[in-house]
């Protein structure tokens, strides 16, 4: 979406219609505005100031100290052998990255998920559903005032609900369902937050107190120069975070909904009682009976077995995966194709490879074909339709295939310009390298295939 809105913004995104619930809130928000003059100089600031390159490389520490964060909660509980609310540490990670970005400050904590510093209040009347002025457990069905996670889920339904102004202009002076009332209270509430936190910050400035340089800094400074005061006002910096906020809660609100389904059905609680066993087969985990044929690649199915069923709890999904692409591919440390590997191996290299094919587009041969050798990543170089007739080589473990079928660009540098044949670090950043060539993929030698050719060459 931010392609859209900063990059694109072609005519048919810039026409559509605004919704009436969001009024005049919408009025200075970038994704909102028409590719007019004031829409070019926000987005040029955008570009420039906020996600230039250098700012964006500069938020690496930070993504890594909250990552890392995570993960040592998680790891913690483990060893405490009390239960992760995954949904919940998740949102909680992204909304204080967020947070931290604009404002340098945590918004919530991944203890308890109340809030900290001078947000807690309103985190607390955000779940006690007090925030808004509206009973917000009649959004939901669960009585979500008393989970934080199930509040945002309601309030993004809310925010969401069909409403007959925008089918109906000529109701919208009455708002018939009340929407765009509702609307305005959460947006004042949003507004109170971020110009409580900019008052605070030009009152720092005042006394001299160190920069943040964070987004609120950089937005500021802009505000301060000319060319910035009559394009950032008050009003116009509130509809900026306000958009990035609803962003970030929409984004929380579509993984919620997707992964939460699938993660209640094989949740038990500490009261459960526990069955013996379970058959995967009978909840749709296992795929069908497949024949490895003369080739030792028991070690491939194996793998590939475990990776479905994983996959399948997980998403819901029950997808069929590619045996064969880790027989010719995965030549990491003691797999050797049809003459044997181990499961361990075989995962390691899914991880580094950024996944596997599935097995529609990577059918299985029961035979060794061309592969790439280890430490490389393999690409198709020519194909029909979604059959890979012919593979490539690139020097590289995680490389990206470009789409010109003779490059390929290294991890740190993911990003094909297959016109100048180089590899930029992100899409317009001024760092670049020359792309990888690729080398057709060869016949693996090994003892086996030396005597099967030595037969069949008598």
């Amino acid at each position: 979406m931010a392609r859209e809105f900063l990059h694109k913004h072609d005519s048919v995104l810039a026409t559509r219609s605004v919704p009436d619930a969001t009024g005049k809130h919408a009025a200075g928000s970038v994704p909102w505005l028409p590719p007019a003059p004031r829409w070019r100089a926000l987005r040029k600031i955008m570009a420039t100031e906020l996600f230039a390159p250098h700012r964006l490389d500069a938020l690496h520490h930070l993504r890594s100290d909250k990552v890392r964060e995570l993960t040592d909660h998680v790891a913690r509980l483990a060893r405490e052998g009390t239960a992760v609310n995954i949904g919940r540490v998740a949102f909680t990670t992204s909304l204080n990255l967020i947070s931290r970005t604009i404002f340098s400050i945590d918004l919530t904590s991944l203890d308890d998920m109340s809030s900290s510093m001078e947000f807690q209040e309103v985190i607390t009347a955000i779940m006690e559903g007090t925030i808004f002025s509206i009973d917000l457990t009649s959004l939901d069905d669960h009585g979500g005032s008393e989970d934080f996670q199930e509040v945002i889920t309601a309030m993004m339904e809310g925010l969401g609900t069909p409403n007959v102004s925008d089918f109906f202009p000529v109701l919208a002076p009455a708002d018939l369902q009340g929407m765009r009332r509702r609307l305005a209270r959460i947006f004042a509430r949003l507004h109170a937050v971020f110009d409580a936190e900019v008052d605070k910050r030009l009152r720092g400035r005042d006394a001299g107190q160190p920069r943040k340089n964070d987004y609120l800094d950089v937005l500021l400074d802009v505000a301060a120069r000319d060319e910035g005061k009559d394009l950032l006002d008050r009003d116009t910096l509130r509809s900026q975070f306000t958009t990035s906020d609803i962003a970030v809660l929409q984004h929380f609100q579509n993984f919620h909904h997707s992964s939460r389904k699938i993660a209640l059905q094989h949740r038990y609680h500490a009261e459960d009682v526990l069955p013996a066993s379970v058959d995967w087969r009978e909840k749709g985990a296992v795929a069908p009976v497949k024949n490895q044929g003369q080739c030792g690649s028991c070690w491939a199915f194996s793998t590939v077995a475990a990776v479905e069923g994983i996959n399948k709890i997980v998403t819901g999904d029950l997808v069929t995966l590619s045996e064969q692409e880790l027989v010719d591919c995965s030549r990491n440390g003691q797999n050797s194709g049809c003459n044997g590997g181990i499961m361990d191996d075989a995962f390691d290299f899914i991880v580094r490879n950024g996944g596997i094919d599935t097995e529609e587009d990577y059918p299985y041969t029961a035979k060794e074909g061309n592969s790439c050798p280890a430490g490389s990543t393999c690409c198709c170089t020519y194909g029909v339709r979604s059959v890979c007739l012919a593979w490539g080589c690139c020097p590289a473990e995680g490389a990206t295939c470009c789409r010109d079928r003779a490059t390929c660009c290294p991890s740190e540098y993911p990003v094909c310009n297959a016109g100048k044949r180089t590899c930029g670090k992100s899409k317009g950043s001024p760092y670049s390298v020359d792309a990888l060539p690729r080398t057709p993929a060869k016949r693996q030698r090994t003892a086996v295939s030396e005597l099967v050719d030595s037969i069949f060459s008598i």
